[in-house]
Order: C-alpha cells, then structure tokens, then sequence
C-alpha cells in the first residue's frame, strides 16, 4: 500500500457525474467515459493494495482491459507493466503465480516515474468539458 492521495478533484468530479448518471438508469456511455471509469477504479485498486479482489477470477482478462485504457491515456509506462504481469499469467496461471504477480504489479506501479494522476485528471478534465458543451440528450462519441 502507498501513500496515494487518491484522485484529484477534477477526477473525482467527472466520475461522481458518470456514477449519478448511471444510478439515474443512463447506460449508454462513450468509450471515453468507459475509459475513464476503468483507469480509475484500477488505480484506485492499485494503490490500495486491493487488485487481488479487484481482478477476481479473471485477473488476465481485467488486466487486459487495464490495459488498453492506460494504452488509449497515452500511459505507456503503466500499460506495459500491466502487459508483462498479465503475459506472466496466461503462460503459468495458478494461484501463486498470480499472488506473486499481483505483488509486483502493485510494486510497480507504485515506483513508476510516469504522470498517471495528471494525466487521468487531465483526461477526466477534457471529457468535463465534453459534456458541458455537448447539447442535452447526446451521447459523446470520443
């Protein structure tokens, strides 16, 4: 476990919109947004120590997404750890091979030397806009 601060501001803004949206029976949310949401909640798993419950029984699987949104932020860093523990999975799954890889993940993550925080909030912050000045009604295609 880190010292993490936990999301800024503006992340948290944008994902307290998603999840009112959500619980008002919205569904449909734009890749973006999608994208959004999962760096966030993997994040927040990360530096809490809590991936082992957040990948569940599909850790390979959720890694894999993780992936491919850290990918679309443009945080390279992040997604190839999350490629190399998800790679050490698929060759050997079991139960201690992914404690180990979990342990490392979080390890990992928490020495990376990339922006991740800025970068998500920045990204949390553009989409803000997005919405704001988007008419009533209209789903984002970003």
């Amino acid at each position: 476990m880190t010292d993490w601060p936990g999301h800024s501001p503006t992340t948290s803004s944008a994902l307290l919109s998603l999840m009112l949206r959500a619980r008002r029976g919205n569904t449909e949310f734009s890749r973006a947004q999608r994208v959004l949401f999962t760096v966030c909640e993997f994040r927040a798993a990360a530096m809490h120590g809590a991936l082992r419950r957040y990948l569940g029984s599909t850790a390979a699987a959720q890694l894999e997404i993780a992936e491919a949104c850290y990918r679309a932020l443009g945080l390279t860093g992040t997604a190839a750890v999350l490629r190399r523990n998800r790679v050490r999975l698929l060759k050997r799954p079991s139960a201690e091979l992914l404690t180990a890889a979990i342990a490392d993940l979080e390890t990992s993550l928490a020495r990376l030397r990339e922006p991740v925080d800025e970068t998500i909030a920045r990204f949390a912050g553009e989409l803000t806009l997005e919405w704001n000045d988007a008419p009533s009604g209209q789903s984002l295609g970003v």
